[in-house]
């Protein structure tokens, strides 16, 4: 986010590791937390954040790799029906949730590391779930040439008939006062910018969703088909308003009038595959084109 709420301090780190090793781990977390970082907290406790997983149709048996950058949240309801690989992004957060899986009696393979770092097998998981994108981070220029690399590099991960899951920011959503997960400074990422990215990478774009209120921490997963009729029903306008607090009465309702709400949606989840792979072009969802066998009501994953 834009205020840095997901930014842990190393000494913040060590400690809660220091607190894990004699408090379970929601115990640990309140001392830690809950006073100096209640953003940070409230995040790494909302119990929605596996929500994705819903979207995906992960089969007994296949093979994960949680890229998401978090602390297990996502990996441990998933372990239980497939094996897991966590992708933490320091040795003391691999530590961490090592130890938050012990508690929970889970068996979890946690590595530190970057997914650009080399050092996974090519075609070693049937399932990929990222937060962000390489040269697409927050407070910076969009750059599609590391972010194409990154990409590329994410789908030889990935098995044949693997999916990709994406959660990323978008940069529009603050023209409306909606918070997006990270703003950027320069060229602005924006559903455009991301779709374009898909094709060169060797990926197709199999369903496209607006999360609300972001990629994070999802309460509503909406097939952008579908978000305009979301934005203008009155059953959610209640939650709408909370979550975009700055923006005028009525932003949403109008720009749904216009039939252009889901470009202006705080984040967006993608789920691609390799292109070999991939439906034939029938079968393809692009952007704002669900077709009618797929299309659901938005999906609620929490209060």
């Amino acid at each position: 986010m834009a205020d840095d709420i997901d930014t842990m301090a190393v000494h913040e780190e060590r400690r809660l590791l220091a607190q894990l090793e004699r408090r379970p781990w929601r115990e640990a977390l309140a001392v830690v937390l809950e006073e100096s970082r209640p953003a940070l907290y409230a995040r790494l406790t909302y119990p929605g954040q596996a929500a994705i997983l819903s979207l995906l149709e992960i089969a007994a048996g296949e093979r994960c790799l949680d890229a998401t950058g978090g602390w297990g949240q996502i990996a441990l309801p998933l372990a239980g029906r497939s094996g897991v690989v966590v992708l933490a992004p320091s040795a003391v957060r691999a530590q961490i949730i090592r130890r938050i899986a012990a508690q929970e009696g889970v068996d979890l393979q946690v590595a530190a590391g970057e997914l650009s770092g080399g050092a996974l097998a090519a075609a070693a998981f049937d399932v990929l779930l990222l937060h962000g994108l390489a040269g697409m981070e927050e407070r910076a220029a969009a750059d599609s040439t590391t972010a194409l690399a990154a990409l590329r590099g994410a789908a030889r991960l990935l098995r044949p008939g693997g999916r990709l899951y994406l959660g990323v920011a978008n940069d529009l959503a603050e023209l409306v006062g909606g918070a997006s997960a990270g703003a950027s400074h320069g060229d602005v990422r924006t559903l455009a910018r991301y779709t374009a990215l898909f094709a060169p990478a060797g990926l197709a774009l199999i369903a496209a969703y607006a999360c609300f209120p972001d990629h994070e921490q999802p309460r509503f997963l909406v097939p952008l088909a579908l978000v305009d009729d979301f934005a203008a029903d009155p059953a959610y306008a209640a939650p709408r308003a909370a979550w975009h607090s700055a923006a005028p009465a009525g932003t949403y309702a109008g720009l749904a009038g216009e039939g252009i709400a889901r470009h202006f949606a705080p984040s967006f989840g993608f789920i691609l595959q390799p292109q070999d792979a991939a439906p034939s072009a029938g079968g393809i969802t692009p952007p704002g084109r669900i077709p009618a066998r797929r299309r659901r009501r938005a999906t609620n994953h929490g209060s």
